[in-house]
């Protein structure tokens, strides 16, 4: 079942307050890294000038999430786009990930088939 997309911003300048960030947003995330002050999440992508007037910086997908928001096994996933399956379980399990521009394009991709 496929579900619907999330796209993630991490607020560099301030917290999670109203006024603080474009409205909509579905939910607000702790960020474990300590790199933003609250990431936000929203059901749509964002136009470059809110991104800009509130100094956010989009979060990419991660392999699971493409995965799941097109509701796909790790197999038929990695048939559906020609990548190995072990790719795709070692990427999912954090042991390594793509190269940043095949991510880039993949969630592309993903977006386009959603």
């Amino acid at each position: 079942m496929k579900s619907t997309p999330r796209f993630k911003y991490g607020m560099r300048l301030r917290g999670c307050a109203p006024g603080c960030q474009p409205s909509g947003f579905t939910e607000r995330l702790d960020d474990p890294s300590g790199k933003y002050w609250d990431i936000i999440v929203y059901d749509h992508k964002l136009s470059d000038r809110e991104i800009g007037d509130y100094d956010l910086e989009p979060i990419p997908m991660s392999i699971r999430e493409m995965r799941e928001a097109l509701g796909l096994t790790q197999v038929a996933f990695a048939r559906m786009y020609g990548i190995p399956v072990r790719n795709i379980q070692n990427w999912e399990a954090g042991l390594n990930s793509p190269p940043e521009w095949a991510r880039a394009l993949l969630e592309r991709a993903v977006l386009e088939d959603m």
